[in-house]
């Protein structure tokens, strides 16, 4: 059989890296791979087995039937009949899934990256009641990468072919950090985007002691600089915003404790990560980190809130100087996220 994986572009992001892993790991498992994106740019492709296809192709948003008769003649020469079809996207995923419910020629595995929300309107009815018979097909299977978003998914569409499979990572490149108990200086790793909470990151290191100091890294050269902007007007100097880092087990390994202050995250791949190289996390109340940092292994804080932030990067740092984390044990916390292990999830799913 066949696996076709959907992806946006291969630009820095957790979905794109993700499917770069699904990739590698179906590949090795001896499937045939295809990448499909609308963007061949990014450096993430170098990072996919150089076995694997890459094709560039863009699923429209159909709104017409001549669009979808030219459409479906496009897919169907693409994708040979009975392949697997795994979407990372909401439109590529609701495109195809409407095709297949007529000429049932696929296996399409939907992965929820984000939630499928639908905004209320008149004829909102009508999109849940289309979203339900889409997900709800034979031939289709739902990825949650959490046990809420499971649930909150089943109950809101009435989803019944829902399984949660987290992310996962390929621990071997991951290398055990050695906690600076003197002075430690912590991480983020992410996209500037509005939903990463970078603003609010900001505005917790201007209430943080100055000794506590913080490097950020990721994508968005445009919003970086406004960051690195208002940090100077504000002379805020304890926290650096820089651009993206491809190897991210080596970046890790430098640093003591893992900062994560999201305004939303399904699931927060950068967070096992953090284990795998044993630090200790500070993150803020979403779906994913909830589920993956306890006592053990790190501090939960409200989200959009500075001052709480502020407040928990202050009690992990002093948590770290004093010892109390062991980078062994947190690190075992990964090990259920190894890609041996997630990857035999994924091919039982249509078993």
């Amino acid at each position: 059989m066949r696996v076709y994986i959907m992806i946006w572009n291969f630009f820095v992001g957790g979905a794109q890296k993700y499917a770069v892993f699904l990739a590698n790991a179906y590949s090795e498992k001896g499937y045939t791979v295809t990448v499909l994106t609308s963007n061949i740019d990014g450096p993430f492709k170098d990072l996919l087995l150089p076995n694997i296809e890459v094709k560039v192709f863009r699923v429209p948003v159909v709104k017409s039937l001549k669009r979808l008769v030219s459409f479906s003649k496009a897919l169907n020469k693409l994708i040979e009949p009975g392949s697997l079809i795994i979407c990372n996207g909401p439109n590529n995923f609701r495109q195809i899934a409407r095709l297949n419910l007529f000429f049932r020629r696929w296996k399409i595995l939907q992965v929820l990256h984000n939630d499928n929300n639908i905004q209320k309107s008149t004829f909102s009815f009508l999109k849940t009641f289309e979203v339900r018979v889409l997900f709800n097909q034979k031939h289709v299977r739902v990825i949650a990468l959490t046990h809420k978003q499971k649930i909150d998914h089943e109950n809101r569409l009435g989803l019944r072919n829902v399984s949660v499979i987290p992310n996962f990572i390929e621990l071997k490149d991951f290398t055990l950090t050695t906690l600076s108990k003197k002075n430690p200086i912590g991480v983020s790793l992410g996209r500037y985007a509005p939903e990463k909470g970078y603003d609010v990151l900001l505005s917790a290191m201007k209430q943080v002691s100055k000794g506590i100091r913080l490097d950020v890294y990721g994508a968005g050269e445009k919003e970086r600089l406004r960051l690195v902007k208002e940090a100077e007007q504000e002379n805020v100097s304890n926290i650096r915003f820089n651009g993206p880092v491809l190897n991210v087990p080596e970046t890790l390994y430098k640093y003591d404790f893992y900062v994560l202050p999201s305004q939303s995250e399904s699931f927060g791949l950068v967070l096992i990560e953090a284990n795998a190289c044993g630090l200790p996390i500070i993150a803020t109340d979403c779906d994913g980190p909830m589920e993956i940092v306890d006592n053990e292994s790190g501090l939960i804080v409200p989200k959009n809130n500075a001052t709480d932030l502020a407040k928990g990067i202050t009690q992990l740092h002093k948590l770290v100087q004093d010892g109390y984390y062991d980078p062994k044990v947190i690190r075992q916390k990964s090990l259920k996220y190894g890609t041996e292990n997630v990857i035999e999830l994924y091919l039982g799913v249509f078993d």
